[in-house]
């Protein structure tokens, strides 16, 4: 077991590695006048330090786009413990969009969470 002095000095060296920023959002779901459902994003952290890295490209990673297979964009995103991450979110980094697939939050000694995101286009 880490001592927790050390935990924090880990994460606060860790989180010297964070230096993007994100937005994170989550879909919501609301009645129009008519009682329609509408769907609608509200952002649910700002200015949240992060980190996004490329993953490794494999074939497992090709997935059939109307009648031709492409290549997803697949990214790892970090952000400081205590960040909830969840796989119907999604974040804006950059100026760029993507969506939470997976997230885990109890790796490295609670050091920090991350998840796999995908680029959207929009």
């Amino acid at each position: 077991m880490v001592d927790q002095r050390q935990v924090v000095r880990m994460r606060a060296i860790a989180d010297g590695y964070l230096t993007q920023r994100c937005e994170i959002e989550q879909e919501q779901m609301l009645l129009d006048g008519y009682g329609a459902m509408l769907h609608s994003w509200q952002v649910v952290a700002s200015d949240v330090r992060c980190r996004v890295i490329q993953e490794r490209r494999t074939g497992s990673q090709m997935v059939e786009s109307g009648n031709q297979e492409t290549m997803r964009e697949m990214y790892r995103l970090i952000v400081p413990m205590g960040v909830v991450l969840r796989a119907d979110q999604r974040v804006r980094v950059d100026g760029a969009l993507y969506t939470v697939v997976s997230a885990e939050d109890a790796l490295t000694d609670v050091l920090q969470a991350s998840g796999t995101i995908v680029r959207v286009r929009e």
